[in-house]
């Protein structure tokens, strides 16, 4: 037991219920609790019974698919027996195999920070009985379909053996294959074939729609606005395809586009004349475009490039004027790499890229990029927004009771004096226990003119991650914009603070997605455990955490002022 009160202990368990009995001594008197857990089996079956997991079919919802493409499939059930796909009409017979446990994620997670050891498989005893397949959507066919999954059990079929299953399963097991021959089976699954001669057209609805690579997957392309058009070519529950060029897709949810009536043309978009302007803050480059069209923008730091990809547009650049009077934009050069996927690369003068800020206006896309001062960047250039996390949910929950809500602000609070110490003008999205909706906290920063964004946090694991292996300080980021800034600043806290190094990180967060300016989040110590909860209820830690981010943003200004 630390000396504040804290305790902390790592225990493996196993499915079913497992007793904790805490035993306390000090000075003659003892206590005892006894708390019981009930833990799920995570494969959600037992061997002893015959079962397909629902929220595991792959499809599981309504599907609209064009004619010619392949249906990936895929179940959870149990292990060791024969699963297929029925296919209506026509009861077309997939066959289905049970997955190699070797050949599927899982295990160890990126907050690991042991990572894997070689030769070492990734794999949990839980992964076993995930069934994969595929069905090509013949040409021609028109009409609704259907998939009913189906996973079987024969009495003459020889017991399957799997690594660490226990003498128990296998007699589960054996005894379930000797019983009567029998099947489980899921509801229909339909699929509509759409008829890809009538193009189906969607447009965007909300301002800050995110295309994705699969439904619920990884962002592609960010902050699309309303009015973009494009052609729908397929349907997964609440989630629809777009189709983006040839071979470029993407999925949007269903609530941030409306479906326009068949027959609505979409042709593609012609990109004409691009040009420069100076302005007093950013340089905008300003591209001709006939209407809205997906966009995606690459920031490209070891070109010094920054490129934007119009998806749906045919170049018709046969322009490109230069502002004189702007010294950030070397020049800029257009290419067609496919058929309607127009890139325009724009190469700059400096190596780090300050920000930026993309959207259309009536009749072309401008980019504005941000310009930074003349001469050394010192503190006294800079609005910083400062963002202690959570509020008024409590965040993580120490050992005894301190609610990381409270931590965050504290050292917020230090950070900020810290940094008006050095000349800087400071604001926090919260001073109090009432904070601003996440989403919120970007929209101040930006309405504010924010040149950095620092987000306060400090950390706790889920179950699964030993935390005193893995913990430490660290320093999240997500455009490339803002690496410098999270290097230095987690280079300064590895250093100054006494903690391990638990990481740099690239993460999709709201808190860094914005694009206009440098944005990080900042782990400052893992206040699960007892001994680092103690160090951030005292004045002394808190005050080294907000020297330790100054002296980081610190370092990040002198590489600033020496890259141009």
């Amino acid at each position: 037991v630390h000396k504040g009160g804290g305790w902390l202990a790592f225990v493996p368990v196993d499915a079913g219920e497992f007793p904790f009995v805490v035993r306390a001594e000090k000075g003659g008197l003892r206590d005892t609790l006894t708390v019981t857990v009930s833990l799920p089996n995570p494969a959600g079956f037992s061997f002893d019974s015959l079962v397909i997991l629902p929220p595991s079919l792959q499809p599981s919802e309504t599907l609209s698919i064009q004619a010619g493409e392949v249906i990936d499939l895929a179940l959870d059930g149990t292990p060791g027996g024969r699963a297929y796909c029925i296919i209506t009409p026509g009861n077309d017979t997939i066959p289905m195999i049970e997955d190699q446990p070797r050949t599927r994620p899982g295990g160890r997670s990126i907050f690991d920070r042991t990572g894997m050891d070689e030769g070492e498989e990734n794999t949990s005893p839980n992964e076993r009985g995930h069934y994969i397949g595929s069905y090509r959507v013949p040409a021609g066919s028109s009409g609704p379909l259907g998939i009913v999954y189906h996973l079987g059990l024969s009495p003459n079929m020889p017991v399957p053996s799997f690594d660490r299953m226990s003498s128990d399963d296998s007699a589960a097991l054996s005894a379930l294959i000797k019983r009567n021959p029998h099947r489980a089976e899921s509801l229909l699954v339909p699929v509509v074939v759409v008829d890809k001669r009538i193009p189906s057209v969607v447009e965007l609805t909300d301002s800050l729609t995110t295309v994705r690579t699969a439904p619920g997957q990884a962002y592609l392309a960010i902050f699309q606005p309303a009015g973009v058009r494009a052609e729908m070519v397929g349907r997964m529950g609440r989630w629809l395809k777009i189709k983006l060029a040839e071979t470029h897709y993407g999925w949007i949810p269903d609530t941030a586009a409306t479906i326009l009536p068949d027959g609505t043309p979409l042709g593609p978009a012609a990109v004409s004349s691009v040009r420069t302007v100076d302005g007093d803050a950013y340089v905008s480059i300003l591209t001709d475009i006939s209407r809205k069209v997906p966009y995606r923008i690459e920031e490209r730091p070891t070109e010094n490039a920054v490129a934007i990809t119009f998806y749906g547009a045919v170049s018709n650049t046969d322009w490109i004027r230069y502002d004189l009077r702007d010294s950030l934009v070397r020049f800029m050069q257009w290419s067609q790499p496919q058929a309607e996927v127009y890139t325009l690369t724009i190469h700059l003068n400096e190596s780090i890229l300050w920000g930026y800020e993309a959207r259309y206006e009536a009749g072309r896309f401008r980019l504005d990029i941000r310009k930074r001062a003349d001469g050394d960047l010192t503190f006294a250039d800079l609005r910083i927004v400062i963002d202690p996390g959570h509020a008024p949910d409590p965040g993580a929950i120490g050992p005894t009771g301190l609610a990381e809500k409270d931590a965050n602000l504290a050292v917020a609070m230090k950070l900020k004096g810290e940094l008006e110490h050095r000349g800087a003008e400071v604001i926090l999205t919260r001073s109090g226990a009432q904070g601003l909706p996440l989403s919120d906290r970007p929209k101040l920063a930006v309405r504010e003119k924010a040149d950095l964004f620092i987000s306060i946090h400090n950390n706790a694991l889920p179950d699964g991650v030993n935390p005193f292996i893995n913990n430490g300080v660290s320093t999240y980021f997500y455009h490339p914009h803002s690496e410098p800034l999270a290097r230095a600043v987690q280079t300064r806290l590895a250093r100054e603070l006494g903690l391990n190094d638990f990481g740099l990180f690239q993460a999709n967060l709201a808190v860094t997605r914005p694009t206009q300016y440098p944005a990080i989040l900042v782990e400052g110590a893992f206040m699960m455990l007892p001994e680092q909860e103690a160090k951030l209820r005292t004045d002394k830690f808190q005050t080294q955490l907000g020297q330790a981010i100054a002296d980081g943003i610190s370092d990040f200004l002198s590489g600033a002022s020496t890259s141009r």
